[in-house]
């Protein structure tokens, strides 16, 4: 999965709404935030990776254009799919980033997680569009 923001988005911003979970350990510098679930081990890991931005074709990228300016680019990386949810509804309910779940799927994130909240057992791993593409 791949969140796409603004240049100057720092990462304090989703920590800051993590910080007061006894539950989670966050941790984060300007190019990673790595949050962990204490009693587990489960995390999701948010790095900084511009250089995937080759890989954003015209139609792709037409999706965010017009809202992000200068857009930077982070993987978000987890092995807990439930968990990583559980972390998406608490920081990522925001229009100001979209997320790519790298399967055709494009959304803003306050839009992501009104599909999550809705359907609580969807798996975005597995979500394309009926055309493959990505949606607006």
């Amino acid at each position: 999965m791949v969140m796409i923001t603004s240049e100057g988005f720092s990462l304090q911003q989703i920590a800051a709404s993590l910080l007061g979970d006894p539950i989670l350990r966050v941790s984060w510098d300007e190019e990673r935030l790595v949050v962990e679930r204490q009693q587990d081990g489960a995390f999701l890991q948010f790095q900084r990776n511009d250089s995937i931005a080759n890989y954003y074709d015209d139609e792709e990228g037409d999706v965010f254009k017009g809202s992000i300016n200068k857009p930077v680019y982070f993987i978000l990386n987890f092995q807990d799919l439930s968990f990583a949810k559980q972390i998406l509804l608490l920081a990522l309910d925001r229009a100001d980033l979209y997320l790519d779940n790298d399967m055709g799927l494009i959304l803003p994130g306050d839009k992501f997680i009104k599909v999550v909240k809705e359907s609580p057992d969807w798996d975005w791993l597995q979500q394309k569009n009926s055309t493959g593409r990505a949606l607006k």
